[in-house]
């Protein structure tokens, strides 16, 4: 699958998105560069054209403050996120498909309190699981392989899901 959004790793930028977001350099999220969004912020990326009777896939990383909601859109499809865990990295993943294709960007937008966003795929296609539920699959497959070689088993805690 190809991500059809450019620049949704925000490393450095908000090249190909417009609105008031900013970046911080800091906490992104598997690297530096995240879009950080103050209550009443909204980015939205560059156009992108889909067509009708596919499945499309918004996925992306986001962290909340307290009283925090994080609206992601594209065109009339929305979905909210909000409440705990607060000020921790969680996946977002917001999967549709449109009757007459469409012809909007991606929005991001937060309100009662700040938000971040990082790492987001359009993609053509719906992912049927999280990536966390795909990384424990990994994992167990890894414990075995790693606990064959003699080697160490423990995920570290660096991501949602522990990175060997």
């Amino acid at each position: 699958m190809t991500n059809l959004l450019a620049n949704g790793g925000f490393d450095g930028n908000l090249y190909r998105w417009t609105g008031a977001g900013v970046i911080d350099r800091v906490n992104g999220y598997p690297r530096a560069g995240c879009a950080s969004l103050a209550t009443g912020q909204t980015i939205t990326s560059e156009v992108v054209g889909l067509g009708e009777n596919w499945m499309h896939t918004i996925h992306f990383f986001y962290q909340l403050t307290a009283g925090a909601t994080l609206t992601v859109s594209y065109g009339a499809v929305t979905q909210t996120f909000t409440g705990a865990p607060l000020g921790v990295w969680r996946e977002g993943m917001l999967a549709f498909a449109l009757d007459a294709g469409g012809n909007s960007g991606v929005a991001f937008a937060a309100s009662g309190g700040a938000c971040l966003v990082d790492s987001v795929t359009l993609l053509q296609g719906a992912l049927p699981i999280k990536r966390s539920a795909i990384a424990a699959a990994v994992a167990a497959r890894m414990t075995s392989l790693v606990t064959d070689a003699s080697l160490s088993a423990t995920a570290s805690a660096t991501g949602p899901e522990g990175d060997y």
